[in-house]
């Protein structure tokens, strides 16, 4: 079971990550830094919520797909 969780936990990483990398090619470095404080709050807040979504709903799918596996297995 620990392995699903890494598993999901490892996909919502690399999620933000390419999120990350996704908001400075659209934004660019320059216009971060000059808009600072307004684009960091807002964009941090926008990737968290997307990647802890993200992260919880591959827990779900990963976990029902076991329970499955297992539900078959005894029928």
């Amino acid at each position: 079971m620990m392995a699903v969780f890494k598993s999901s936990f490892k996909q919502s990483m690399i999620v933000f990550g390419i999120s990350v990398i996704y908001f400075f090619v659209l934004h660019g470095g320059y216009d971060l830094l000059t808009q600072y404080k307004y684009w960091f709050t807002e964009y941090c807040a926008n990737v968290l919520g997307i990647s802890i979504i993200y992260f919880v709903m591959s827990l779900v799918f990963n976990y029902s797909i076991i329970i499955w596996k297992l539900y078959f297995r005894k029928h």
